[in-house]
């Protein structure tokens, strides 16, 4: 029999502990702190994965690059799809294409907002940012009232882009610029 397991004890019922010579005793774990230790290794590998993955997801995502300018947003998207809205009060949609595109229109509108908010186009003033989180909200609420069918509320929320428009562009718009 090798020296370590010259002396048995026991530790658990119905289990036998082999006794360790001194110099290999100091590095016995006892077994009350083995589980302790394996637990706390069990949450140090998975903070350190959860990190890992993390870390890996934050460097895959695109950087958000604007192809349009402020201006280029105005007359693209903007002008066309506020006017569609505003027509709503003039000649209601009668059929489920017509509705389409408000609907259309409306998260045109919505989204054009939360453009405004993005990269380059974002200005840095809280003005412009309530501006256009302001557009993103009439935008939503014009795509709600046309899902709705409801004219009524399409045009409130026509008043609304109105406020919102008008708001940031006497702030922001610099009319000596105008074509």
């Amino acid at each position: 029999m090798p020296a370590r397991m010259s002396a048995r004890t026991a530790c658990v019922p119905g289990r036998e502990r082999f006794t360790l010579t001194k110099a290999e005793s100091e590095f016995e774990i006892p077994i009350e702190n083995r589980s302790e230790m394996t637990r706390t290794f069990v949450w140090l590998l998975l903070v350190s994965v959860v990190l890992l993955l993390s870390s890996v997801a934050m460097t895959q995502q695109p950087t958000v690059k604007p192809v349009a300018s402020v201006t280029q947003l105005m007359r693209a998207m903007i002008i066309p799809a506020s006017n569609a809205l505003f027509n709503v009060a003039r000649q209601a949609p009668t059929n489920d294409k017509e509705w389409a595109a408000v609907e259309n229109n409306a998260v045109i509108l919505g989204e054009s907002g939360n453009l405004l908010m993005m990269g380059s186009r974002a200005m840095n003033t809280e003005a412009w940012m309530k501006s256009s989180q302001a557009l993103a909200d009439a935008g939503a609420l014009a795509l709600k009232a046309a899902e709705a069918r409801n004219v009524e509320a399409v045009t409130d929320a026509g008043n609304l882009i109105v406020d919102a428009c008008e708001t940031c562009h006497e702030k922001h718009w610099d009319r000596s610029q105008q074509n």
